[in-house]
């Protein structure tokens, strides 16, 4: 049993300081943080909270449960390429705008569009196992099919 004089974190009532003088607590609101987006989940949730919109209200436009629009923005998983047009709509821009190198290009274009592997293979007429290593800048595209992703990543997205 403490008496009253040295109960921890009491003032002493002879001294009038604090039992334990170097346990001082002090609370602070949490600071919001400021910064720059990486993941296509991260981007999602700072423009979110820009706008001042709850997850329940986002789901509605992208079309998707509160678990998923949960899971890529704290980075559990990533959008499938199928969302990303929606996403983009939603953002009002790019967040991958940088892409310098063609196959950064091809890549962009191809997610903006929604488009997989496969289904941009069969618009340029390639065999699906060319398009990764394009991406990945491993192989340039040679001949007719430089032409034809030069073409794919000149249009708009």
């Amino acid at each position: 049993m403490y008496s009253d004089s040295a109960r921890p974190g009491h003032l002493n009532n002879r001294t009038g300081i604090p039992a334990l003088p170097f346990c001082h607590v002090e609370l602070k609101a949490a600071k919001t943080k400021s910064y720059d987006p990486i993941t296509l989940g991260e981007h999602i949730k700072k423009v979110r909270i820009e706008r001042g919109l709850t997850q329940s209200n986002t789901l509605a436009f992208l079309s998707v449960s509160v678990e998923t629009l949960h899971n890529w923005e704290t980075g559990k998983t990533a959008p499938a390429v199928k969302h990303w047009p929606t996403i983009m709509e939603f953002l009002g821009y790019c967040p991958y705008q940088r892409a310098r190198s063609l196959g950064d290009r091809l890549r962009l274009h191809r997610m903006h569009r929604g488009l997989t592997f496969e289904e941009l293979a069969e618009m340029l007429g390639v065999d699906p196992g060319s398009i990764a290593p394009w991406e990945n800048g491993d192989v340039e595209p040679r001949g007719k099919y430089r032409d034809l992703v030069d073409d794919f990543v000149r249009c708009p997205l």
